[in-house]
């Protein structure tokens, strides 16, 4: 893409082009383009996924910490 940096294609909101970019630039690492995809989640996908990392790690919030509010999630 001629003119255009990874970075306004991620201000544009097409962090998916953006990775291609950067990826065929050899500038982004396995990690750098995971921490991409996490951004451009929305917050109930980012909750989502923090809350199935928590579960496969083992990691529990005591009761009463779970009861604050319309919880949705294992946070």
């Amino acid at each position: 893409m001629a003119g255009v940096t990874p970075e306004q294609l991620t201000a544009a909101g097409r962090d998916d082009a953006a990775s291609v970019m950067l990826r065929q630039q050899g500038e982004l690492s396995a990690g750098d383009e995971m921490l991409a995809r996490i951004r451009a989640m929305d917050t109930d996908q980012a909750r989502e996924l923090l809350a199935t990392i928590a579960l496969q790690l083992g990691v529990n919030l005591p009761e009463s910490d779970q009861d604050e509010g319309d919880r949705r999630y294992g946070t």
